[in-house]
């Protein structure tokens, strides 16, 4: 039932299928190895990301608004703005 849960709540949420790796930055199941290997994993990303040269740093028009988030801060904030 909880997985039934969370699969209703991705796909109808985020409009993706719960399984489409490609809808997430990062996926790691920790059911396949040691939460002690996903922690170095997500570690080594954040350093790899801190490692990239200047020209390829963010800017604020690579940013993407997660719909969920905005919709949650505009509610709390009784604001109705629309975010791109």
């Amino acid at each position: 039932e909880a997985d039934k849960g969370r699969t209703a709540f991705i796909e109808s949420f985020y409009k993706v299928r719960w399984n489409d790796a490609t809808a997430f930055d990062l996926v790691i199941n920790t059911g396949k190895g040691a939460p002690e290997l996903a922690v170095n994993w997500v570690v080594q990303a954040v350093q790899a990301l801190r490692e990239r040269g200047a020209d390829e740093e963010p800017t604020c028009a690579t940013i993407e608004v997660d719909p969920i988030l905005a919709k949650a801060v505009n509610n709390a904030l009784d604001c109705q703005v629309t975010h791109s």
